[in-house]
């Protein structure tokens, strides 16, 4: 018999404690709080380790190609910056950064002297999101170093 007792008595304090709530804050409320608790449920994203996946998915699938956006935006800031909109226009290749969130962007194409090289590499660099410029600009008349290449 105190087995049973031992079972039920979950139950009988949990009627005690919502009775006693209803008393203070009445029907509608707590009907209202066990509605908005069941919305809840019914709207709750996905268990933390669904989600962590779903992140890391999302994480691998950007880092395993370019982003179209970025060398874009690269492009259109040469095109407009002082220093460099009337220089040649490199090629502009973005990929995903090694170190973290970020993108390494990889200009490669001629230009007339080092100043225009190192201008150009400094105005992609200032692009939100890059992390890391990888300057493969070759100076015209110039042959090509190891590091270059």
């Amino acid at each position: 018999m105190s087995l049973i007792r031992i079972a039920v008595l979950p139950l009988r304090t949990a009627y005690k404690v919502g009775r006693g709530t209803t008393r203070v804050v009445g029907y509608r409320r707590v009907a209202l709080i066990g509605v908005g608790v069941g919305i809840g449920l019914l709207v709750a994203p996905v268990p933390g380790a669904e989600l962590r996946r779903r992140i890391r998915d999302e994480i691998s699938r950007r880092r395993a190609g370019s982003e179209p956006s970025v060398e874009e935006r690269v492009r259109q800031h040469l095109q407009q910056a002082p220093r460099t909109w009337h220089l040649p226009q490199p090629e502009v290749v973005a990929v995903a950064a090694t170190e973290g969130p970020g993108w390494e962007v990889v200009l490669a194409g001629e230009v007339a002297d080092d100043s225009s090289r190192r201008d150009l590499e400094l105005a992609a660099a200032s692009v939100t999101g890059v992390l890391r410029v990888d300057n493969r600009l070759r100076v015209s008349g110039t042959t090509p170093t190891p590091a270059d290449a």
